[in-house]
């Protein structure tokens, strides 16, 4: 009788565990690393023949979206007319004592991701932004060139992708791991 009721047991165990798979919804494949809460998005823009200078710009909302304002919101200032490399760092600081350059991770895993740029109405004729780094065969956008033109102000929409498996080299498809605005303004 123990034999039955075990028997019976294990057999509910396996037609329970069948049953999860088979209801699972059809997903993309995911990649293997995991990688930790972007809360801090730094921008170091320098102009063009001239590494000695750089100017740093912050995004960092360190309970993450939805909780409290963002703590740091800075506003991009580029000058008109000049080309500027963009190179973009990915932080965790939800742990103050514990702070992450993420950064790394994301180009080991750059097959998977890509950053997208899209400039407000306002800034549309007078900021040409060009992806310079690529995972070897689509573009990655943690660097770009900004070129500005005129005096002009709006925002400059960052965001982030996730894209395991289905990367085709625009923001259209995957998950969002960042979605950030800048107020920039060309002076």
């Amino acid at each position: 009788m123990k034999k039955i009721i075990y028997t019976l047991v294990f057999l509910s165990f396996v037609v329970a565990g069948c049953k999860k798979d088979r209801d699972k919804p059809n997903t993309p494949p995911s990649d293997t690393d995991e990688h930790g809460f972007i809360t801090t998005v730094q921008t170091i823009f320098k102009e063009a023949g001239n590494d000695n200078d750089s100017l740093v710009f912050t995004f960092s909302d360190t309970d993450g979206p939805g909780g409290l304002p963002p703590q740091i919101r800075d506003t991009i200032r580029l000058q008109n007319n000049t080309s500027y490399t963009l190179q973009i760092r990915l932080l965790d600081r939800s742990n103050p004592d514990k702070p992450e350059d993420l950064t790394a991770d994301f180009l080991k895993d750059a097959a998977n991701h890509l950053m997208c740029f899209y400039p407000s109405e306002a800034l549309e004729s007078d900021l040409k932004i060009y992806i310079t780094d690529s995972d070897g065969k689509l573009p990655i956008g943690l660097q770009s060139t900004w070129q500005t033109g005129v005096t002009a102000q709006g925002k400059v929409k960052f965001v982030l992708k996730h894209q395991p498996g289905i990367k085709n080299g625009n923001c259209d498809l995957g998950a969002t791991d960042v979605d950030i605005e800048f107020v920039t303004e060309i002076e």
